[in-house]
């Protein structure tokens, strides 16, 4: 009975320190990722369309290029696989290195030959059986995937600023808070995977604002000149105004709503607002002249000037 619980505590022990290895062997964090090791996401691997790869620098790592927005910009997921397992990119999973080949797995090297054997000669006469050919088996011809269209999001200068950075290179980049798919803005919270982040247009994605240090020393810069668009209207574009407010579009697409809201005193204090159906937005084109569009807001919202937004159309109990 002694022996038996002498050996139960051993098996208990080996089993606690066999888990505690496990613990060890997860990979650390840092120093600079709270999240992964410094060497599996720098430098970043390259995501060109959606799944699950193997990481190029450890094959115990994987990860995963998901397109949230369907826009053509992926967010990268990184996943280590469980101790002793390395990643199979043709079965998409974690397994044992003798399971798959090299360069991570060990199936097909270091084969077992084994040593002929000395046995004596003994003659058989019999007619040999003549060996059937093989018939070849088709090779089924793979079904392409269907890939749904990617819709473009198209950026523009409203959502789109130009940086001087003087460091760590002198440097002009072009950083954007998000960009439009038809009239539906898409921040870049949606897009990138920390908030905050802004879209590069030239490096094609997400990058962090540039530091105070990093930017050039802030110089005086004139304001552009106002353009006009050669249209039945005058439409007066200008980089500070790409919405401008005309005359003739309050006339044609606005209309004053009249609002009554009653105080603790027991009076009403009366506001005008004006809302429009339509608005014209400027688009500032390189090397040509300046174009326009008339766009509106989405789910029956009407756009005011005063807050450069889409709002809700007042209710009549708002009304006077």
């Amino acid at each position: 009975m002694m022996r038996w619980e002498m050996k139960s505590s051993a098996m208990l022990l080996l089993v606690v320190v066999v888990a505690m290895t496990t613990v060890v062997m997860a990979a650390v964090p840092g120093p600079n990722d709270s999240r992964y090791p410094d060497y599996i996401v720098n430098p970043r691997v390259e995501c060109t369309k959606e799944g699950v790869f193997p990481h190029p620098r450890n094959c115990s790592w994987y990860f995963s290029c998901v397109d949230r927005m369907k826009v053509g910009f992926y967010s990268t997921f990184y996943f280590e696989c469980e101790p002793g397992t390395v990643f199979d990119d043709g079965l998409d999973q974690c397994v044992f290195p003798y399971l798959t080949s090299p360069p991570c797995g060990t199936n097909g090297t270091n084969q077992i030959v084994f040593p002929p054997t000395t046995s004596m000669p003994v003659t058989v006469s019999a007619t040999p059986t003549p060996t059937p050919t093989p018939t070849p088996t088709p090779i089924p011809t793979p079904t392409p995937a269907v890939t749904p269209p990617v819709v473009p999001c198209e950026f523009s200068s409203d959502s789109c600023q130009n940086y001087e950075l003087c460091q760590p290179v002198r440097s002009t980049k072009t950083l954007c808070t998000g960009c439009y798919i038809y009239s539906i803005f898409i921040g870049a919270d949606d897009l990138c995977d920390s908030k905050g982040q802004l879209y590069d247009k030239e490096l094609k994605r997400c990058v962090n604002p540039p530091t105070v240090s990093e930017l050039c020393p802030a110089t005086t810069i004139a304001p552009s000149p106002v353009v006009n668009i050669n249209t039945p209207n005058t439409l007066r574009c200008s980089d500070q105004d790409t919405r401008p407010y005309e005359a003739w579009i309050a006339s044609t697409y606005c209309d004053k709503f009249v609002l009554c809201e009653r105080s603790t005193s027991d009076l009403q204090n009366i506001r005008v607002v004006e809302l429009c159906r339509n608005f014209y937005q400027c688009n500032k084109n390189i090397g040509r002249p300046w174009s326009s569009e008339l766009r509106n807001c989405v789910d029956d919202l009407l756009y005011s000037y005063e807050l450069d937004q889409c709002v809700a159309k007042p209710r009549d109990d708002e009304l006077c």
